[in-house]
């Protein structure tokens, strides 16, 4: 469930991984290091409270077909995308770059 800030505005928790696992994201060859970012990625968004957060902002619904079984929290710009470009695992994770598709539009996506 959404936690507020002292403000009383909503607030998105941050992907925040061990230090020690960025900083062996720094020395590891490309395949290990997008592993990596794949692993911290899953883990951020198998959270409880970030699934919660996010099926509730798009009212459980798949945002393709509207289903609302075998839902699924995917990346809008993919960790490939984001590892390629060398981009911020904060904004990979970030609220604005998460939707929910059903298992099956998040099989059938194109990468």
């Amino acid at each position: 469930m959404a936690r507020t800030n002292k403000t009383g505005i909503d607030y998105f928790p941050v992907c925040n991984p061990h230090w020690i696992t960025l900083e062996r994201t720094g020395n590891i060859d490309r395949k290990k290091k997008y592993s990596a970012y794949r692993n911290i990625s899953s883990g951020f968004i198998a959270r409880k409270d970030v699934r919660e957060i996010i099926l509730k902002e798009y009212d459980y619904k798949c945002v393709q077909c509207g289903s609302k079984e075998k839902l699924q929290i995917d990346h809008i710009i993919s960790v490939y995308s984001f590892f390629k470009t060398n981009m911020s695992i904060d904004d990979l994770n970030a609220k604005d770059n998460l939707q929910v598709l059903c298992k099956s539009c998040n099989s059938s996506k194109n990468p």
